[in-house]
């Protein structure tokens, strides 16, 4: 069904959102109650793991937010790598991402603070995200179940309620993008279904895998991966480096370009196998007139 013109600004509002996953908010119209959840505490707080502190191997990533050539905001992301219990057992990934961005956005001053986790082993992944733009503030859970159904439930100033998203209905969600392994659900599919963590929303579009580019940062260039995601709301750029860590993403939002880029390059990975893909110095390299 086509949605009404009002709705159209707040789908953009929260595609920009899941670029910087930050702007979820936007879309909340209601003042906070006291139905509404706590907002989000200085910085995000570690999850409870069952194994000794010294096998938790991690690699923690700061981003710069820009809108156009302003720096607006910042993000930090940390990635921790828990072995399993046995050889054969998956490993689980503890993803945390928090964000804070201050701008004017269609001559609206904009607030606003982000905080996700998430921990993913094999095909699985489960999360929370909470969201606080100008004091409004929302929170989403998701667990993505082994058959690939999601259970979700929202929490915001209306009260709290759930609902399902079938196999059919969602191919990953914003946090896979952050994912080392996951986000490789997004390359080459002529229509991808992405679910906003900020927002519990999915928009679809098609994905492509633009090849092989390089990445300056702070002097150096980094070889990375890029891709696009370009559903109706906007066209989604992210560039990976070899390790499957996100560097860099972009996108344009009301006549302007929001982007992130990591500060330095992160550290290298130490743990598990790292899978470079095979096309690296054989494969094509991404056309000026792709960027």
């Amino acid at each position: 069904m086509p949605q009404p013109a009002s709705a159209r600004p707040r789908r953009a509002l929260a595609l920009a959102s899941a670029a910087l996953a930050a702007c979820a908010a936007l879309a909340l119209a209601a003042a906070p109650s006291a139905a509404a959840p706590a907002a989000p505490p200085a910085g995000p707080p570690l999850p409870d793991v069952s194994v000794p502190a010294a096998k938790v191997s991690s690699q923690r990533i700061e981003y710069e937010l820009r809108l156009g050539d302003k720096v607006v905001g910042k993000r930090e992301v940390t990635v921790r790598h828990v072995p399993g219990p046995g050889l054969e057992a998956p490993e689980t990934r503890i993803l945390e991402s928090w964000t804070e961005i201050q701008a004017e956005v269609a001559g609206k001053l904009v607030k606003v603070r982000q905080r996700a986790t998430a921990r993913a082993s094999g095909s699985r992944l489960q999360f929370t995200a909470v969201n606080d733009e100008n004091g409004r503030v929302s929170e989403v859970q998701g667990r993505r179940l082994a058959d690939g159904r999601w259970m979700m439930t929202i929490i915001d100033s209306s009260g709290s309620r759930s609902f399902e998203y079938r196999k059919s209905q969602v191919d990953l969600c914003t946090l896979d993008l952050l994912d080392p392994e996951l986000h490789r659900r997004l390359v080459d599919r002529p229509t991808a279904r992405l679910l906003l963590v900020e927002t519990g929303d999915v928009i679809e579009g098609p994905a492509k895998d633009l090849g092989e580019a390089a990445l300056k940062v702070g002097g150096v260039e980094l070889p990375v991966t890029r891709s696009t995601f370009t559903p109706s709301e906007g066209r989604l750029t992210m560039d990976w480096n070899l390790e499957g860590l996100l560097v860099a993403y972009e996108i344009g939002f009301l006549g302007q370009r929001l982007s992130a880029q990591v500060r330095t390059p992160p550290a290298p990975r130490v743990w598990g196998e790292v899978a470079v893909p095979l096309r690296f110095g054989a494969g094509r390299e991404v056309g000026e007139g792709e960027l």
